[in-house]
């Protein structure tokens, strides 16, 4: 090869469909060792797109042994890590007879390498794990190392990013060096890291148990050590690391990646330093997470959540006085999930602002039908978590909602939940009293199993119209005088703070009359209805309305 653009552009020969010849700028470009290459057929590392191979009618062989010189197409050829890499190929055949076809490969942009520590990105880990799976069927032998640098940011913020670029390219030179078993070492995001181990047949259990245990040992030194940037600086920093544990029979990549993940979130949680390995019982419950959380914004977009409304009644007259509305989805793969479940991972992934709004969206849509048909609706209950109710935007996202019809206001109740503590109370406070400001009522939600719920009460109770105890509080009050007692002095305490209360999970005739003693004033429970879906609910008020 002594044409100048064969040492600029990756050229591999082939004669017969199988490799005779390959330039240096392949090697580099897609990491592979003569071993691997010399002999080997051409279909294992390129594949012509699949809109490429319709639109020609050619596979790879016939494109190859068919069109004539100069001729392109695109195409694929993978990397050492088994990435698909886009490229271009152009044919060269020589005028004089003969078997052996260059084909030049014009590369674009290479998704699989991350561009600051130049090491494989978690495309790439990806790839390999997944290769190595569909090789042998064995995910028990592969174990995931996931490492965190703790507080990274302050690398930034004291030194500059580029600084802190140097540090993490640093880092991955040590990482790679040290993991010398690896298969692959990659760089996940920020300062995040994966080192998959990959148990070969000629290792046992015990022995490579043993291996990724002196691993870690290894990692949890170099964070004790500073790492020199540059002359004039070096960084110290402690690791957080998940291992997807060295037992688990888990049969997907991604439920190994999940695993290896949460690991390290819950090390980080520990402190600094830290390392958890992760439960053997966890799967199927990661691959079900994983699952809602890459199909939750399109069941959002495709409404394939449904709202049932469960009715609430006043206890001294049992009059219907109001519905909350409950999320639920009846998932393809898993069935009907728990609304906890999927409300919980909307938080977890910061989706729950657009959740909450989607709720929001669908029960205005309800009520104006119910209120066009000449329903009496009561007021609807709509949950609002602590995250969500302290957001800047929330109100002006509602706001709009109700642009057009603003007396739907004045007919729905936001039950803030306290699922989390109060993070931004300038910004709660400000919300509150715009939402009041607005004609809405606020009632708050699961009150006495909370974070700050007494306090936020205490500081607000002039902006709320109602307390709703928890069910897990109701469900002993027929037990013992304590349990009775309790219960009596949380209602009290709304009675000073002049709100209304209600109890949720009323399941006995026994509790409602507990709690009717005790002055409460509305109950919601499987005593008098589960969540009822739209055909109910439209019966009920029919009834009621009669």
């Amino acid at each position: 090869m002594t044409d100048p653009i064969e040492y600029l552009l990756p050229i591999i020969s082939v004669d017969n469909f199988k490799v005779v010849e390959y330039n240096d700028a392949f090697c580099k470009l897609t990491g592979f060792s003569d071993e691997q290459l010399l002999g080997s057929e051409i279909n294992d590392y390129i594949q012509l797109l699949p809109s490429s191979a319709k639109e020609s009618k050619l596979s790879l062989t016939a494109f190859i042994e068919q069109v004539g010189s100069n001729s392109e197409i695109d195409a694929t050829v993978l990397t050492q890590h088994y990435f698909p890499l886009p490229v271009r190929l152009k044919l060269l055949k020589s005028d004089q007879p003969s078997s052996t076809t260059k084909i030049v490969l014009q590369s674009f942009l290479n998704k699989s390498i991350d561009p600051i520590t130049k090491l494989p990105n978690g495309w790439a880990m990806r790839c390999h794990a997944e290769h190595i799976l569909a090789d042998n069927q064995q995910c028990s032998s592969l174990s995931l190392i996931v490492l965190s640098v703790d507080n990274f940011s302050t690398i930034n913020f004291r030194y500059g990013f580029e600084i802190g670029d140097i540090y993490l390219s640093k880092l991955g030179e040590i990482l790679v060096a040290t993991a010398v078993e690896a298969v692959i070492v990659a760089r996940y995001s920020n300062a995040k890291f994966g080192i998959l181990l990959n148990r070969s047949k000629q290792t046992s259990v015990t022995d490579f148990n043993a291996q990724i245990d002196k691993l870690i040992n290894q990692l949890m030194l170099l964070s004790y050590k500073p790492l020199a940037v540059t002359k004039e600086i070096a960084i110290k920093k402690s690791f957080s690391i998940g291992i997807s544990s060295q037992n688990a029979d888990l049969s997907h990549y991604h439920p190994l990646e999940i695993a290896a993940e949460t690991a390290m979130q819950q090390a980080k949680k520990l402190g600094k330093s830290s390392v958890v390995f992760s439960k053997l019982d966890t799967s199927q419950k990661l691959i079900d997470k994983k699952l809602i959380i890459d199909e939750l914004p399109n069941a959002l977009r495709q409404n394939q959540i449904e709202l049932h409304y469960q009715p609430q009644y006043e206890i001294s007259s049992e009059k219907l006085v109001g519905f909350e509305a409950l999320s639920r989805w009846n998932h393809p793969a898993l069935g009907p999930l728990s609304p906890q479940t999927f409300t919980t991972i909307a938080e977890e992934i910061g989706l729950h602002l657009e959740f909450d709004i989607w709720v929001f969206k669908r029960v205005r849509q309800q009520l104006n039908k119910w209120l066009e048909h000449g329903f009496s609706v009561p007021k609807i209950a709509v949950n609002v978590s602590f995250k969500t109710a302290e957001m800047p935007e929330f109100i002006d996202r509602l706001a709009i909602i109700f642009q057009n019809q603003p007396h739907l206001m004045q007919s729905i109740e936001i039950e803030i939940t306290e699922t989390a503590a109060i993070n931004n109370e300038f910004s709660l406070k400000t919300n509150i009293t715009k939402l009041r400001e607005l004609g809405f009522s606020i009632a708050v939600d699961d009150f006495g199993t909370g974070y700050s719920s007494l306090k936020l009460v205490r500081t607000y109770h002039g902006y709320f119209d109602k307390l709703k105890l928890d069910k897990s509080l109701i469900d002993p009050i027929c037990d013992s005088d304590m349990d009775r007692e309790f219960v009596g002095k949380l209602i009290d305490l709304g009675h000073i703070l002049q709100l209304k209360v209600l109890a949720e999970g009323v399941e006995s005739q026994a509790q409602l009359v507990n709690l009717k003693s005790l002055g409460c004033h509305f109950v919601q429970g499987y005593y008098f209805a589960k969540a009822l879906p739209i055909t109910e609910v439209e019966a009920l008020l029919s009834s009621t309305n009669s």
